[in-house]
């Protein structure tokens, strides 16, 4: 198993647990809507809605994986992420540096322009500002 297939089966792996919560999640709504008991189910922190989000969830989690042409598109964003040049730490900070700068100066311009079209507005209108 090479590099890049470990990380979407891992994903994968992450979005059945996060799927779990969801379904869960809903069923309990669902229970809740039509006042059915959610029971404990093996002791007090799992409950029947858990256990039908959990099936729901590895239902459908193993349908993704098994779909070869979902399987593949991971594989092939996993390979081109691979091939992505992340910025170092100092390239980071610069690149923060002028987008900062770049906005508190057009900021600055646009707060002139307003003042200055209020004043003219109020300059026509006859109204104090």
């Amino acid at each position: 198993m090479d590099d890049v297939s470990r990380w979407v089966n891992l994903t994968f792996v992450f979005a059945g647990l996060l799927s779990w919560w969801f379904f869960a999640h809903v069923v309990e709504w669902g229970f809740e809507l039509l006042d059915r008991s959610n029971d404990p189910f093996l002791g007090e922190n799992l409950s029947q809605a858990s256990i039908v989000g959990l099936v729901t969830a590895l239902v459908v989690t193993v349908l993704l994986w098994r779909n070869k042409k979902l399987y593949e598109s991971g594989l092939n964003i996993a390979r081109e992420v691979k091939k992505v040049t992340w910025p170092n730490l100092e390239e980071t900070k610069s690149a923060t540096r002028v987008v900062i700068i770049t906005t508190l100066i057009i900021a600055c311009i646009l707060a002139i322009f307003d003042l200055a079209f209020q004043k003219l507005t109020a300059l026509i209108l006859g109204v104090d500002s």
